[in-house]
């Protein structure tokens, strides 16, 4: 009886699905015209606790194929993991190839898990994966260009109930496919089949769309923080494990992103977070000399002038936040102090005047006692040690801190930063037209977004922090002397571009089914070519990017 009931159940289920696919017209000709007598239809189904297990059925008909897969559902889901979500893969081509074609058509991808086929090791299609389980499972080792055998071998075993394969044959059937979704709900989503997009689903990119987006992010990353203030680093989603290591600097830039969702979304519980979370680093990461204090990043007992500027960032904003509350600055019950960090903003100012040189540039990272360790470690801390000046400017009025950025600034030109795509020179150039409107700053605040426009509009990575300086770089530019109908057209068609292509780097539930804790990595981002990696800081820049998207187009 308890076997019947489940099959019912999934029949129900998979109604809805298998009537959008059968009502697709022009996709049933397509799938018929190009597949003729021999069909293959693959059946996801995830409960979101544990990776999907998938179905694979042929037929000499579209409909048998269908039934084929859903009957080998029915007999083995059991009870216990009775789906929310079903995928369906309809295979529209298929063409053989040997190995050493398929080797090279990973390397023409240029980046891992960017090859978007699915694979069959025979034309029976007996042992056969979809382009998500590939590439979520590690089948393929992109550097050495080879097969894992092991891993393929595991995941049989697993997720298939299958033997495990002796060898690799040496010709190999590659396929791609027609996909639709269908969440938890009911509803029936269907996926982009094209190469940049392929496996996520047909959306309207617009503010109301992405602002939930944030919504979600914001969430997951709020739910990332620990109860002693510090964060779970970051996930390997496929494999359902916590990244080791920390890093500070990310730590208090992931802040950045939380407030300004609290801003918006105040809670009691997400303030007792985020106040917990910046005394983490406030309390225990700020090494402090005579007149000045740096950021210490502790397992390697430097001292970073990135630190330094990312926390001014921070703490601003929280000052800000704050702020705008009327006295008794009561938000949720929280009766906040604006100024409680604003000593600290004045001493990591003065860090950073300690670090700079007389031509404007900044030496990066020195020893606990002061002795410089490293004159440069990487061209983020520049514009974030620039940045954060003209931020302590603004709420000192302390002229030092507004020259010394233009020091800065004026090495920058000097150098050509433009050429490095810095966000955070966007951001820098963005707060210092506020206070000097010098039309060579404005310039350079567009040569940093005209002259990467082209890269940037092609990038085939998520690339999150793209999208900061394309919306920092605009709001500076709408505000300078250089105005021009055509150039306002191509910043933002390479903004919308990017906020559509920033989608494929967001965990939307048709790809966390495939990894093996799914509801640990719905609503993240992630980096696609680092093996689906879920990191704070990651989740930051998506949501800067993405928040500067929203306000623009609000």
């Amino acid at each position: 009886m308890r076997g019947f009931a489940i099959s019912l159940i999934m029949n129900n289920m998979f109604n809805e699905l298998k009537n959008k696919v059968f009502q697709d017209a022009e996709l049933l000709a397509d799938v018929r015209a190009n597949m003729k007598d021999f069909f293959v239809v693959f059946l996801s189904v995830c409960d979101m606790n544990t990776r999907a297990r998938v179905f694979t059925g042929t037929g000499r008909t579209l409909e048998s194929a269908w039934s084929s897969a859903e009957r080998q559902c029915n007999a083995r889901i059991s009870s216990a993991r009775i789906p929310l979500c079903i995928k369906a893969d309809i295979v529209d081509h298929t063409e053989t190839i040997s190995q050493a074609e398929y080797a090279k058509r990973q390397a023409d991808s240029e980046y891992m898990n960017f090859c978007r086929l699915g694979v069959s090791f025979g034309r029976s299609f007996k042992t056969a994966f979809i382009e998500a389980e590939v590439n979520c499972n590690k089948m393929y080792d992109w550097k050495a260009k080879l097969w894992n055998l092991d891993n393929i071998n595991k995941y049989l075993k697993k997720n298939r109930d299958a033997e495990p394969m002796p060898s690799i044959p040496n010709q190999l059937t590659v396929f791609t496919a027609y996909s639709f979704f269908q969440d938890e709900t009911g509803k029936v989503t269907e996926l982009y089949a094209n190469d940049d997009d392929f496996g996520r689903r047909i959306v309207n990119v617009n503010a109301q769309f992405i602002q939930g987006i944030i919504d979600g992010a914001s969430r997951y990353l709020a739910g990332m923080m620990k109860d002693d203030g510090s964060f779970i680093y970051g996930y390997s989603p496929a494999f359902g494990k916590e990244l080791g290591g920390y890093n500070i600097l990310r730590h208090i830039g992931s802040l950045w992103a939380l407030l300004n969702y609290y801003r918006d979304n105040p809670s009691k519980k997400l303030r007792a977070k985020l106040q917990r979370s910046i005394d983490y680093f406030a309390e225990d990461y700020v090494k402090r000399y005579d007149s000045f204090a740096f950021i210490l990043e502790k397992k390697s007992s430097e001292l970073k002038l990135g630190g330094n500027g990312i926390a001014i960032v921070t703490l601003s904003i929280y000052r800000d936040v704050f702020k705008s509350a009327k006295p008794p600055r009561q938000i949720c019950g929280f009766v906040g102090d604006p100024g409680k960090y604003d000593g600290l903003i004045a001493e990591l100012a003065e860090g950073i005047l300690f670090a700079q040189n007389d031509d404007g540039s900044f030496n990066h990272v020195y020893n606990e006692d002061l002795t410089l360790k490293a004159d440069f470690r990487t061209v983020y801390y520049d514009g974030e040690a620039a940045f954060g000046l003209t931020l302590a400017y603004a709420l000192t009025q302390d002229k030092r801190y507004l020259d010394a950025a233009e020091r800065a600034v004026a090495y920058f030109i000097r150098e050509d930063y433009a050429q490095y795509r810095d966000h955070w020179i966007a951001y820098t150039m963005r707060e210092i037209t506020k206070h000097v409107p010098k039309p060579e700053y404005f310039k350079f605040a567009l040569d940093n977004v005209l002259t990467n426009l082209e890269i940037i509009y092609m990038q085939k990575t998520s690339y999150h922090t793209y999208m900061e300086l394309l919306m920092a770089g605009y709001e500076t530019y709408l505000r300078s002397p250089f105005v021009k109908e055509e150039i306002t057209r191509a910043i933002k068609a390479t903004i919308h571009r990017r906020a559509e292509h920033m989608l494929n780097g967001y965990c939307f539930p048709e790809t966390a089914m495939y990894m093996k804790k799914p509801r640990e990595c719905v609503n993240a981002f992630f980096v696609r070519h680092d093996n689906f990696r879920i990191r704070i800081d990651d989740l930051q820049h998506f949501l800067g990017g993405y928040r500067g998207y929203v306000l623009n187009e609000s």
